[in-house]
This record gives structure tokens, sequence and C-alpha cells, in this order.
């Protein structure tokens, strides 16, 4: 079987209305940046009823520069069998480690012009070089950041105030 590649108008095809993954503008930036740079090097993978199960955030980036179709390749895919296909595409890449050396070597060789496009930011970049681990910088600064919502005031409790508290082992009451 030959897969052929087609140019398919983006407004003919869904996206994945389950697709897991999320992608941050910074990415999309990046994906526009990539494809007018190096030109659609990945086509879109389509399933049987043409709803998008890999590429979202290429279409996206498509569609944020302005075209009316992007490159695709259908399958015979659907149902549970494409959902699978979904989430391994984005997963199995994941999985995948880094040999650091070869890394470090790469990005070394690179403009910086060129480096920018790899997703690879200055910190990444510098942290490769030395030897350290990659810290993926928008989930550090998203880590810092309490994910709480503040309670009403008539609910916060007097400092003064004491409550009763029961052990969950035994069931004794007790003030602390």
């Amino acid at each position: 079987m030959v897969m052929q590649i087609e140019e398919v108008r983006i407004e003919d095809i869904e996206n994945h209305p389950t697709n897991p993954k999320i992608h941050p503008d910074k990415q999309i930036r990046l994906i526009q940046e990539s494809i007018k740079k190096f030109g659609w090097t990945n086509p879109v993978i389509l399933s049987a009823d043409n709803t998008i199960l890999a590429g979202h955030a290429r279409v996206k980036a498509a569609i944020e520069s302005g075209n009316d179709t992007v490159p695709c390749i259908r399958t015979k895919l659907s149902g549970k069998e494409a959902d699978a296909y979904l989430l391994a595409d984005n997963r199995l890449a994941d999985i995948a480690p880094y040999d650091r050396d070869v890394l470090a070597e790469l990005l070394s060789e690179l403009p910086k012009d060129l480096s920018e496009l790899t997703g690879f930011d200055a910190i990444q970049i510098d942290s490769i070089m030395n030897g350290e681990q990659i810290v993926e910088v928008e989930k550090f600064v998203s880590d810092l950041v309490p994910d709480f919502q503040p309670i009403p005031e008539d609910e916060v409790p007097r400092l003064d105030e004491k409550k009763k508290v029961v052990c969950p082992e035994c069931g004794h009451e007790f003030t602390p």
C-alpha cells in the first residue's frame, strides 16, 4: 500500500473531540516558524471520517498563519482504533529519552536562529550544554504558582477558635 499525501481544506476536517494534548501558544508559534523555515515536512493524519488523529497543533498553526489547506494522509481508522492511534502517536514520542551527548553536540552546532526553532529554549540549551537535567520552564513556573481557591470570608476560621477533632483511627474526640 502506498500512502498518498493530499491537500485537504481545513474547513473539511474536524479536531478530535477528546484530544488529550494541550497546545500552548508558544508551541503554535514555534510550529508556525518551523513550517515557514522548513516547509510542511509532517502531514496531518486523518481518520476515516476526516477527524484529526495527529497534527492538531500543525492545523492550528496553519489556521493562525492564514492557510486554507494542509497536507494530510487519510487512514481507514475509526472508532476506538482511531482513539488508540491518537494516544499512541502522542505518547510513544514522549517515552523516548534523548542521547544527551548527541543532543548537546547537535545544539552546539546550530546557529542561534535555528536553535530557537528546535523547541528548546535558551535555559534548556544551557542546561544541556552543562550536562544538567533539562528544565521544563513552563512546568517549573506553573509548579510555583499555588492552585487553590480562597474560601469565602465568612468561612475563614478565627485563630483563637478551637474546634474538636476526631481521630480517624480510634474515633477519640479532642480539642488540640
